[in-house]
């Protein structure tokens, strides 16, 4: 990957001589495309509040020194795997080759994300020789696969954190990326946790209530033939009244076991709804 990244920027480095765009100043509501390039910053660039800059792919800008970008609007960078953008030193070889010195950390300032910025996402960029790299206020800052090199207090930092980042090695923030070597896992849809909720209460209900009417059955069996066999008692014979109990009993036992089966029958029939949402 770094091979390749070296050749990109070899590449970027053949169009100074063909063409360049001074830059600086207000880059509020401007869009950067490759075909300017290179773009040379001569003087601080500042996006202000409530404005926004896009710089496509393939983009590079080379900061003088003292110079840098701070953003207090929206930002969007959107360089890819093989057309990375470049903020970078005057200084750098690989890309300004009518440098008179070699590039070294601490050339030009780096990129300042104010506290009141908006959306900024930094997608694919390669930031090298800067003084601080990315100091962001912002913590809603992204950072997508960004490279970043020979920055000279650290690279990248969030509320004056440091952030753990290595030199050239790929670097994401606030982006959800599977684990070095590992390939994506397919996505899982998240049920709501109300419904999931829903879902197992029901199943509670369904099996207590069957539960209860297996018992409630059973004993309505057991009076059913008590009932009945009272009619055959002779010796001794029953008491006044008692047939008229043992039918309570049953009646009540039945009723009971009834309603506990609707009430199972119910909760599962439910539980089983549930995995239609």
């Amino acid at each position: 990957m770094i091979k390749r990244k070296t050749v990109l920027m070899l590449l970027a480095g053949a169009a100074v001589a063909a063409a360049q765009t001074a830059i600086s100043g207000n880059v509020g509501d401007m869009v950067l495309d490759s075909s300017g390039n290179p773009f040379i910053v001569e003087k601080d660039m500042t996006v202000p509040k409530g404005k926004s800059l896009t710089i496509n792919e393939g983009c590079v800008l080379i900061f003088k020194s003292f110079t840098g970008l701070t953003i207090q609007g929206n930002c969007s960078v959107n360089g890819t795997g093989n057309h990375p953008v470049i903020f970078t030193s005057i200084n750098d070889s690989l890309i300004n080759k009518t440098g008179t010195q070699p590039a070294s950390a601490f050339d030009w300032n780096g990129i300042t994300v104010a506290k009141e910025s908006g959306s900024v996402a930094f997608n694919y960029v390669n930031v090298r020789f800067s003084v601080y790299g990315i100091k962001s206020q912002n913590p809603h800052v992204v950072i997508r696969e960004g490279i970043f090199r020979q920055n000279g207090q650290f690279h990248f930092t969030i509320n004056d954190k440091i952030q753990s980042v290595q030199d050239n090695l790929p670097f994401s923030y606030n982006v959800k990326t599977p684990a070095q070597g590992q390939s994506p896992s397919p996505a899982k849809p998240e049920r709501p946790r109300k419904l999931k909720i829903i879902r197992y209460s029901l199943l509670g209900v369904g099996a207590a209530g069957s539960i209860a009417g297996i018992i409630m059955s059973i004993n309505a069996s057991s009076a059913y033939s008590d009932w009945k066999h009272i009619e055959q008692e002779t010796n001794p014979l029953p008491l006044p009244g008692e047939y008229e109990r043992r039918q309570d009993k049953y009646n009540s036992a039945f009723t009971g076991a009834l309603i506990f089966d609707i009430l199972g029958g119910l909760g599962l029939a439910g539980f089983g709804v549930t995995f239609m949402f």
